[in-house]
């Protein structure tokens, strides 16, 4: 599993992994950010400065706190610059907590870092090239393998002090030890998923994470029993910090000058033949790292010189313990640099976002990138996006804005508090009949009523009304809304003139129609009436009719 690890439901595309990422090996895509582990060198960069916490480093303290509740055998290998993160704390008492944890064994990495330092200065008297440089940084280790492989010749074939321990316990302990590795370097926790090394650290924790274990469990550190530390070379607090105190950003020790952060080791790679006259060249990730690390606790223990930091462990170091260690490392091409696209492509992409020219082309880095062109040839790799230029996305929202601002059937009126016009659109002008020109950057016009400007600028809101003759339309809606950005009050004025006299004619004719609907009833009630009438007449003239024949029908039976 990767050391740093991307959460992209946590990502906001603002894209500081990718401006601070030495490497560019990052991905955006779909408005989101991924590492892409391939490309990356765990410099833990991105996690470091990500405000959303959408790249987080790899979390170890769950399966170490179940191995340990398991009661297996199970060894501690702390980083030999772990006091910086427990001072004023007794040694024997952080291996004391670390037993109370369930750890069966506790070691220093210090007796191992002595033989690497031997390891590099043998390597460094032997060589034919020169300067070797120190493979003590696995971000280093992985910056050449991946990037200037061409230097993996100068590079000493020296393991970290981490795997020279953990080798040691591996063979005295057996496979089925859980070995877990605390130090201040993120990188450890990739190291460890080399393929050369899988199997000797089964888990890589921080001091920060391993000082949060003791919290968990309510440890007092000062509390603990005194637990004799293995391997451990016996070493004051001045034999960790500088002489001055100070962070050492280069420095000079017998034959050997250390180079410290990302940007500074990668042009010292690119710029070998300027430190020919050193045996060792000390390449660093981290300024303050070494005792200190990017997960240690920074301060009075900052960066040494690898010399200065493990050659007074090496002096106390008995040699025939020191040949105990394993130091041998193989490290090998994982070149992943890409020839650059056609010169075409990155033409296309530049055009797209308006950086064709090089005139247009700012390099204002707000897209990660350091260069315009930088960002294109990201693009045609597919880790980039060109909605990633902000001066482009920007200038089309600014474009779309004013075609909306033009376009519309409404008329638009900027105002400033002084009362002075600073915005108009097509629409505004041919309400009122009166030219951009005659009112942009003057007073507002006596056509418009200025108290409603005047009023929501006090009041901060929005005002809606309807009004007659204002702006010289016989019935218009307004809305008038304060941008506080812009201190501006912007009155939208919809004309509602013809709806208004579309509205009489519907009421007009509305009454007209229930005017002939009333005099058609009348017509029908007068025709009704007629009718029954006359049905009544025939009705009592066939009654008479019908009465004489009756009668006539009865006399004439009788007889």
């Amino acid at each position: 599993m990767p050391a740093i690890q991307s959460v992209p439901s946590n990502c906001r595309d603002c894209y500081k992994c990718i401006r601070y990422c030495p490497v560019k090996a990052i991905k955006a895509s779909g408005g989101h950010t991924e590492i892409e582990d391939e490309l990356c060198i765990a410099c833990a960069e991105c996690a470091i400065v990500c405000p959303q916490a959408a790249k987080v480093v790899r979390d170890d303290r769950g399966p170490v706190m179940a191995r340990l509740a398991s009661g297996a055998t199970s060894a501690l290998i702390l980083h030999h610059a772990f006091r910086s993160s427990f001072p004023g704390i007794d040694p024997a008492r952080v291996a004391g907590a670390a037993r109370k944890l369930g750890f069966t064994h506790v070691s220093s990495t210090a007796k191992a870092s002595a033989a690497t330092v031997r390891a590099h200065l043998e390597s460094a008297g032997t060589s034919a090239k020169k300067p070797v440089i120190a493979s003590y940084c696995p971000v280093i280790v992985n910056l050449i393998e991946r990037y200037y492989p061409e230097k993996l010749e100068n590079l000493a074939q020296v393991a970290t002090p981490m795997v020279a321990q953990a080798r040691k316990l591996r063979n005295k302990l057996g496979q089925s030890c859980y070995i877990v590795y605390a130090g201040p370097c993120i990188a450890s926790k990739g190291e460890v998923e080399r393929q050369e090394y899988r199997g000797l650290v089964d888990s890589v924790l921080t001091f920060g994470e391993l000082a949060s274990i003791f919290d968990k469990k309510g440890f007092s550190i000062k509390d603990c029993p005194e637990v004799e530390l293995e391997d451990e070379c016996h070493v004051t607090e001045e034999d960790e910090a500088p002489e001055d105190g100070q962070v050492v950003k280069g420095g000079q020790y017998a034959g050997e000058i250390s180079v410290l952060g990302i940007e500074g080791s990668m042009h010292a790679l690119g710029h070998m033949d300027d430190y020919s006259d050193f045996s060792l060249l000390d390449l660093a990730a981290c300024v303050d790292c070494s005792l200190c690390g990017p997960s240690g606790t920074k301060g009075k223990a900052g960066r040494m010189s690898l010399m200065k930091a493990s050659l007074r462990h090496a002096a106390s170091a008995n040699g025939e313990e020191i040949e105990l260690f394993d130091t041998s490392a193989v490290y090998s091409s994982k070149d992943v640099r890409k020839p650059e696209p056609p010169e075409a492509m990155i033409t296309k992409v530049l055009s797209k976002i308006g950086r064709g020219s090089k005139d247009d082309r700012t390099d204002c880095g707000a897209c990660g990138y350091y260069t315009c062109r930088d960002l294109a040839i990201a693009v045609t790799r597919g880790l980039a996006e060109p909605e990633m230029c902000m001066p482009f996305m920007k200038s089309g929202a600014e474009a779309m804005g004013n075609l909306v601002v033009n376009e519309s059937p409404n008329g638009i009126l900027g105002v400033r508090s002084d009362m002075t016009v600073v915005l108009t659109n097509p629409a505004i002008c041919r309400i009122t009949g009166l030219s951009a020109e005659s009112m942009v950057g003057r007073p507002i016009p006596d056509i418009f009523e200025k108290e409603p400007f005047k009023t929501v600028f006090e009041t901060k809101t929005t005002v809606i009304r309807h009004t007659n003759g204002n702006c010289g339309l016989e019935r218009a809606k307004e809305a008038y809304m304060h941008l506080q950005s812009k201190d501006m009050v912007v009155l939208i004025v919809s004309d509602l003139s013809r709806e208004f006299k579309d509205k009489e004619a519907l009421v007009k004719e509305r009454r007209e129609t229930a005017e002939r609907a009333g005099r058609v009833i009348e017509n029908q009630m007068r025709v009704a009436q007629q009718v029954a009438g006359l049905m009544g007449e025939a009705a009592a003239e066939t009654k008479v009719l019908l009465s004489r024949l009756m009668k006539q029908l009865e006399e004439g039976s009788e007889e």
